[in-house]
């Protein structure tokens, strides 16, 4: 029985409203449900970032230190995954699930046993100073013991810490930072004896910041670090 035109209309607005019920949404996730996602490589081995199975320009042969670029995915079962450089081998452990409407930075790094682990931090959470930019330090380095965060002016002393007992594979939280230059320096744990000096680092007003303490390259024994921009 062929339907009339006018119900043919019908039908069709009846389906749409149901869609728009559902929350179908411009970006192709259900409900708005969409988090917004920068990886960080703190291993020391190069990766790609995939999403929805292609690794975009930018985002191949990560080495240490590099961000990929800021990747928005459905919250509830992300399409973003990490592979060995130059391979489909993904690395597993990436995290499953992110909070609806969240920013976030993810470090992969490795642990005291040789383990990729992976690491998630929300960056939307904390609203820096009038004038200030946040930051919170990770510490993907193993075996070395727990540090004190000094952030000053580039050249002056020490004086108080922003953060204190950083252990391997922790953060501390997000504290406030004149923005501007400011020098980051990591202190044996419980003094002031100076154990790695990240330099000067460039921290723009309203913005957030994590800074990745690494290990040291191999044939070095030096720390490294890099500082990754809040999405």
């Amino acid at each position: 029985m062929q339907v009339p035109m006018a119900r043919r209309i019908a039908l069709l607005l009846t389906a749409a409203l149901a869609a728009c019920d559902a929350g179908v949404t411009s970006t192709g996730f259900a409900g708005g449900n969409t988090a917004t996602v920068r990886f960080v490589n703190a291993t020391p081995s190069g990766v790609d970032v995939a999403s929805a199975g292609t690794v975009a320009t930018g985002n191949g042969g990560l080495a240490f230190g590099t961000a990929s670029s800021c990747v928005v995915t459905d919250a509830s079962a992300p399409d973003i995954t990490v592979r060995t450089g130059g391979t489909g081998n993904v690395v597993a452990g990436f995290p499953a699930s992110f909070s609806a409407g969240g920013k976030f930075t993810v470090v992969a790094y490795v642990d005291a046993g040789g383990i990729t682990r992976f690491a998630s931090f929300a960056t939307n959470t904390f609203t820096p100073g009038n004038g200030q930019g946040g930051l919170k330090v990770f510490d993907a380095a193993t075996g070395t013991g727990s540090f004190d965060v000094y952030v000053n002016p580039p050249g002056s002393a020490l004086g108080t810490a922003s953060a204190t007992n950083l252990s391997s594979g922790a953060s501390t939280g997000f504290f406030n930072v004149t923005a501007g230059s400011q020098q980051v320096r990591l202190t044996n744990a419980g003094t002031q004896t100076i154990t790695f000096d990240a330099g000067s680092l460039a921290l723009g007003a309203g913005r957030n910041y994590v800074l990745v303490i690494g290990p040291p390259s191999a044939g070095t024994s030096v720390l490294q670090s890099a500082l990754v921009p809040a999405c």
